[in-house]
């Protein structure tokens, strides 16, 4: 198994921001040394914590020497217990704090250095002061555990109101997930209030008992952090052991919030999560397993050099990273953002999908070419490199391609990491770079899929896993259907001799009546009718004969084993040579066994003989043979010649062997009415199968586009275009003709579309039969009569494809609009939802949003690109600001727009100061810009 790879951007952790250490006098155990505080952190699957004891930081220092190296992010901070109610707070600090700087804070708040540590020390400072003071240290407030005892349910209302109202607090820790509902019934809930007496164990330790009244102002501040949209948070508190109110190591996750933040987690990140918690909060109410599990395929990096507009040192080659998620490349004109994706299409051979976007094609191939020095288009040289680090399985692998050379594709390299040796290891299979699937779609292809919705068909195949299965059992249906029209005509033609070998049969028995007048006709007949009968006793002799034969065949395949023990190497060869001989000694035996079969069977051949001998049949076909002699002696007498007998015998033989032609043809003619519902079983079996892939495209629509602004459906048999190129195909003529093939395609669509065609085709039949039909010019009739069988063939299945129609529901309509009414943002729009609405394979964009305005761009692309990258990478460059701030972007690049070479300016999260500056100067057009269209809006702008 290979081992986690590293990756840009933010990701999940699993934390524990509210944690004891027995700095705090209520842990129980004193003698928990930091390491072993450290290890149970570990243990129990954490990522952060935060060391917030009872007003002090006294172990914050030991508790982060212990976690260097782990892995384990640790926030100092404290639970500070405010004001005459002693209501708890947690506040958090930067990690790179230290317990001199929680003291200092601890100091200012009126806590004395001699109650450190005390859960009954208290400030009589209020909890604005506190949080105000916590503000201009840098820290982050959290009320601690709002719904039990020392929570804010103990301030009044109007403070705890005023308190949640502020701009710095973001969030709340709850312990009760119970108290979430909004509609939960508070009164007379002796439900409820059992479990919270027995959660806090009030019977044992002879507390007052939890009563209605309290219950209610627990759940009654819950509701109001909710209204106020607080975001919601749960940690442990870490208890000693279950129902204990003392600390301990046993209580470490057991409660936990999952927090969305940067690589290397710092306050800034928690502060920002914080803020966003619909994307960056999942709490272990109703989320106990990680929130997000990487794509099997995601593309993690991709390295540069020595082209045309890479700078041609490599330390200096461009190097950027993508998160698994989402990455957001922004830059100015000219800073080659889009570029990059560029790189990645030419790179991955991705070229495929422009095949009907021949200007976009072109546009692409001019770029990823050696530099022409002519046209001057061209960013390669003969050695430019290109490597992009791909993952799949969580393995990795490198693909390496270089230049292209004239007229030929890509030349790629696949290479997977080798863990145990720190390389690259070249793979030999060849196709390895099919296994890296990814879609690339730029604004102009997306607009292009727009026009021609039709285009779409293939991907929302693909995507359908039993519609590969379905078309494999349309393509034997069809190879079945060709193959039995061939057999039909086959057979047709056979039983087109039937009328010929009647004639030949009438002529052949007036010759016959001549001799009758010489009394000889019942022994002609009998001649005819014991003629017959031994060519069956014929075939039983021969079927004897066939019968014996099979016997020798068996002898000589049963003869000897065909086995080399020369292929085993020492020591096996002769104990393999005597286990061969044994196994053919035994065979020797088995087929000498068949010597005595072989007799008997030799033996029916004299039965045979002797058995006939002894049939009526036998003695009445001697006396008719006299009996002709006979005649053949009486007619010598009368002058005729022996030839003329010989004559007759051939006319006989000429009507039993044309009678027993007709019989073969009788049979075809039984075969033929069964080949042909054959045929029609298997017209209708390719209709149902084209029925069922129907099905699974409308399925599949209806699901992914479910409560969306957008409607897809697969209409059958309603492409029009798709029915003129394959009609074209088939009579081979891509051009022309297009009056009668206009009036084919009107009637085929004019009704029922199967129905349609059945009578195109019969009419054509018509025509080929020489009938000159009115439905189609004299010229097209002289090209229908060249068609081959096989082309009629074809025609007969010529069903066209689905179309696939999109509508739109335009903002505060109720109904959906065809897409063809709808302007260029709409029509982007849509197919943009279509594109994000499905698929797992790495989605790479380019400035998908240049048709459209700000409000479809946040109403509608953010949204799905935020439901997206929870099941797929994607990497998006794009200049419009509430796609990386407002979809959350996991990692934005910023390209360096003064540079003369493509180069990355700066990279990482959101939070990031150098990049919320880049965002805001790039897409905004700088701060001051963004502050007077925010005084023009009436808005309030923060710092």
């Amino acid at each position: 198994m290979s081992s986690p790879i590293s990756y840009k951007g933010t990701r999940w952790y699993k934390c524990d921001l509210h944690l004891h250490t027995p700095a705090s006098t209520c842990f129980r155990d004193q003698a928990v040394s930091p390491e072993q505080w450290v290890k149970r952190a570990i243990e129990a699957g954490l990522d952060c914590v935060a060391v917030t004891d009872h007003n002090t930081g006294a172990f914050i220092d030991v508790i982060k020497e212990a976690a260097e190296g782990t892995g384990l992010t640790v926030f100092p901070g404290t639970e500070i217990t405010c004001s005459d109610r002693k209501i708890h707070l947690l506040v958090l600090f930067n990690v790179d704090k230290t317990r001199a700087d929680i003291e200092d804070f601890l100091i200012r708040a009126k806590i004395r250095r001699n109650e450190f540590g005390h859960q009954g020390a208290k400030t009589n400072e209020n909890l604005e002061t506190i949080a105000q003071l916590a503000a201009e240290e840098g820290g982050l407030v959290i009320p601690a555990h709002i719904d039990e005892y020392n929570g804010l349910a103990y301030a009044s209302s109007a403070i705890r109101r005023d308190f949640l109202n502020r701009s710095d607090i973001h969030a709340v820790q709850v312990v009760h997930h119970q108290f979430l509902p909004e509609k939960l019934r508070v009164r007379n809930n002796e439900e409820l209030e059992t479990f919270l007496n027995e959660y806090y164990d009030t019977k044992r330790l002879n507390a007052p008992r939890i009563t209605e009244s309290l219950t209610k102002e627990w759940y009654g501040v819950v509701q109001e952090a909710k209204e106020l949209e607080q975001t919601i948070l749960t940690f442990s508190d870490n208890p000693h052991e279950e129902g204990d109110s003392y600390h301990g190591l046993w209580g470490m996750g057991r409660r936990y919030t999952w927090i969305k933040m940067d690589e290397q987690p710092n306050l800034e990140s928690l502060r920002q999560a914080l803020m966003l918690p619909k994307f960056r909060i999942r709490n272990d109410f109703d989320c106990p397993h990680s929130p997000y599990n990487k794509p099997k395929t995601w593309i993690k990096g991709i390295y540069v050099h020595n082209t045309e507009i890479t700078a041609p040192n490599k330390e200096q080659a461009l190097n950027v990273d993508f998160s698994p998620q989402m990455t957001t490349v922004i830059g100015g004109r000219g800073s080659g953002k889009s570029s990059i994706l560029r790189f990645i299409r030419g790179a991955m051979n991705k070229s495929e999908e422009l095949d009907n976007l021949q200007v976009i094609k072109d546009d692409q191939e001019q770029f990823y070419k050696i530099k022409d020095k002519k046209d001057k288009k061209g960013v390669l040289r003969k050695d430019s490199e290109i490597c992009i680090e791909c993952c799949r399985n969580n393995f990795l692998y490198r693909i390496k391609a270089g230049a292209p050379k004239k007229g030929q594709a890509t030349n790629i390299v696949v290479e997977r990491w080798n863990e145990e040796k720190k390389v690259y290891e070249l793979l030999e299979e060849s196709g390895m770079i099919d296994f890296f699937n990814l879609e690339i779609f730029s604004q102009k292809q997306i607009y292009a899929i727009a026009q021609e919705p039709n285009a779409l068909r293939e991907r929302i195949d693909r995507a359908i896993p039993e519609v590969h299965t379905l078309k494999e059992d349309l393509a034997n249906t069809r190879v079945q259907f060709l193959e039995q029209t061939a057999k039909i005509r086959t057979i047709q033609q056979q039983i087109g001799a039937k009328g010929k070998l009647q004639m030949e049969i009438q002529d052949l028995q007036t010759q016959i009546s001549a001799f009758q007048e010489h009394n000889i006709q019942q022994v002609l007949q009998d001649r005819q009718r014991l003629s017959r009968e031994a060519q069956h006793l014929e075939g039983l002799a021969v079927q004897l004969a066939e019968k014996k034969s099979i016997f020798g065949e068996l002898e000589k395949q049963l003869e000897t084993l065909v086995f080399d023990p020369a292929v085993f190497g020492d020591p096996y060869q002769k104990e393999i040579a005597a286990f061969a001989k044994q196994l053919q000694t035994s065979l020797t035996s088995i087929t000498q066994q068949l010597a005595p079969l072989k007799k008997e069977i030799e033996n029916l051949e004299q039965t045979y003989n002797k058995l006939l001998a002894e049939t009526q049949w036998q003695k009445d076909h001697e006396q008719n043979e006299q009996a002709l002699a006979q005649i053949q002696a009486k007619m010598a007498a009368e002058g005729m010649q022996e030839q003329d007998l010989g004559n007759f015998e051939e006319l006989i033989q000429g009507v039993n062997k044309r009678q027993q032609e007709l019989i073969g043809i009788a049979r075809k003619e039984e075969q033929l009415k069964l080949d042909l519902e054959t045929k029609k079983k298997l017209q209708k079996q390719y209709l149902t199968v084209r029925g069922k892939i129907n099905q699974a495209r409308q399925k599949f629509l209806k699901q992914i586009l479910s409560g969306k602004k957008v409607n897809m459906s697969a209409n059958p048999f309603r492409d029009a275009g798709d029915f003129e190129r394959r009609f074209r195909d088939i009579i081979q003529k891509d051009s022309g003709y297009e009056i009668d093939i206009d009036k084919i395609v009107n009637r085929c669509f004019n009704g029922l579309v199967q129905r349609k065609i059945g009578e195109l085709v019969a009419q054509m039949h018509e025509v080929r039969q020489g009938v000159d039909s009115d439905k189609f010019s004299g010229r097209f009739r002289g090209l229908i009569r060249k068609l081959s069988d096989e082309q009629m063939d074809a025609l007969e299945l010529l069903f066209p494809e689905d179309e696939i129609a999109i509508k739109y529901k335009p903002n505060n309509a109720s109904k959906f609009k065809p897409l063809s009414n709808a302007s260029a943002g709409q029509k982007t729009s849509a197919i943009l939802t279509f594109i994000l609405s499905h698929g797992d394979e790495p989605l790479i964009l380019d400035q998908p949003e240049d048709d459209l305005d700000n409000h479809l761009v946040y109403d509608l692309i953010v949204e799905s690109l935020r439901r997206a990258k929870e099941k797929r990478q994607i990497i998006i460059v794009t200049h419009n600001a509430n796609i990386p701030v407002n979809g959350d972007s996991e990692l934005v690049v910023a390209m360096n727009s003064e540079s003369r070479y493509m180069e990355v300016l700066c990279m990482g999260a959101i939070e990031h100061h150098r990049i919320k500056e880049e965002i805001c100067d790039v897409m905004e057009g700088g701060v001051r810009a963004f502050k007077r269209r925010s005084k023009r809006y009436n808005l309030k702008v923060e710092q």
